[in-house]
């Protein structure tokens, strides 16, 4: 079953006012006198009341929408008592007017406000307008290219009908851009593909939520599963490539990339580099914003994990508060080619924004999605 949220995501239980509302509903218990009770009565009085208790739990009998909050959900029970459900990550955000919003990442067909948005982002203008190619092509024709937006959040992912340098992923969230895609690899068009997910409140659905592009020269799928605040890029090669080279073209309206440079937890892998990841920082603030964390890899059995991976980061072009950059990822060729390597291999890098509320006080670096950092 695959979640709504990444695989980090942690879920805590609380029992809300059950102190008070036990000492209210409960008799006070005649006092025991010890010296009148064999340890042997204890005990067998102990194991009957913890019986009774594991017998009694209360059961769910709904959700209180007045209660929900950015990263909670809060149900009450048959006993008369709530329970708090709070999740390390935000499961609905705020619209324009203020009101809390479930997040919906599955894949819908762009319609006419969605396109507007699409041609409203600098970046994809700025894109186009520089291809000469297409230059004679108006505005609307060229948001043609796109089929498919995730359904709602505070952040909008565009996925194009063919992937390309032409036509890549287009990504917003509040004042930044972003676009990648592969260099010098046109692909089949987009193949959208059906996958469980959770809810905001656990419960599993049945969604279009991956989008998938076949490289047309390439034995290999590159596949981006829409979420609350991202793309998980997955590139799938379903034979030993003849390169273990992927190059990307990344471009940054309002923020800038760095490689992270981290402390590595073990040697440094060939040419002096280490599996790290890319961190997007605002322009002005030089606030962590977003990022791309450390690539991945597995093969088809799942047991044979590997971060033997490497970004390498060129500036290629700076126009105002745009920056376009060349991602180069290495994979480990011996893994590649091994003869215990069971094909398909995945490649997992994942494209995400930070949590807006969160960025001053709280970050998370791409090299280590696990840990927090505090300033």
């Amino acid at each position: 079953m695959t979640k709504f949220f990444r695989t980090m995501l942690q879920k805590i239980t609380a029992i809300v006012l059950s102190a008070c509302l036990l000492s209210e509903s409960l008799s006070p218990a005649a006092p025991v006198d010890a010296a009148k009770t064999t340890p042997t009565e204890q005990t067998a009085e102990a194991k009957t009341i913890a019986t009774n208790v594991t017998e009694s739990q209360p059961e769910v009998v709904t959700e209180l929408p007045k209660e929900r909050t950015l990263n909670s959900n809060t149900y009450l029970l048959s006993d008369g008592e709530k329970e708090l459900v709070t999740y390390m990550d935000d499961i609905r955000y705020k619209d324009a007017s203020g009101k809390l919003v479930d997040y919906e990442p599955e894949l819908v067909r762009i319609g006419k406000k969605d396109r507007k948005i699409l041609e409203s982002i600098d970046i994809y203008k700025e894109d186009k307008t520089a291809d000469v190619s297409r230059e004679t092509l108006s505005t609307n024709t060229l948001s043609e290219d796109y089929t498919y937006v995730n359904k709602q959040g505070d952040s909008k992912q565009f996925f194009p009908e063919t992937l390309s340098a032409d036509s890549p992923i287009y990504l917003i969230k509040d004042n930044y851009e972003a676009s990648i895609a592969p260099v010098s690899t046109d692909t089949k068009e987009v193949e959208v593909t059906n996958d469980t997910i959770e809810d905001a409140y656990e419960k599993e659905k049945n969604v279009p939520i991956d989008a998938s592009y076949e490289a047309t020269r390439e034995d290999s799928t590159f596949t981006y599963r829409s979420m609350e605040d991202g793309v998980k890029e997955s590139i799938v090669l379903q034979n030993a490539p003849e390169s273990n080279i992927w190059k990307f073209e990344l471009s940054l309206k309002g923020a800038y990339a760095k490689l992270d440079k981290l402390e590595p937890e073990k040697p440094m892998l060939s040419g002096n580099h280490y599996n790290a990841g890319l961190s997007f920082f605002d322009e002005k603030t030089n606030a962590l914003v977003g990022g791309i964390e450390a690539p991945n890899m597995n093969d088809a059995t799942g047991e044979k994990y590997s971060d033997e991976l490497y970004y390498t980061l060129e500036e290629t072009a700076h126009n105002k508060d745009t920056h376009t950059y060349l991602i180069t990822l290495y994979a480990d060729s011996e893994y590649l080619n091994a003869a215990d390597t069971t094909y398909p291999v995945t490649i997992d890098p994942s494209l995400t924004w930070n949590e807006s509320g969160n960025l001053a006080s709280n970050y998370v670096l791409k090299s280590s999605p696990g840990t927090n950092y505090y300033s």
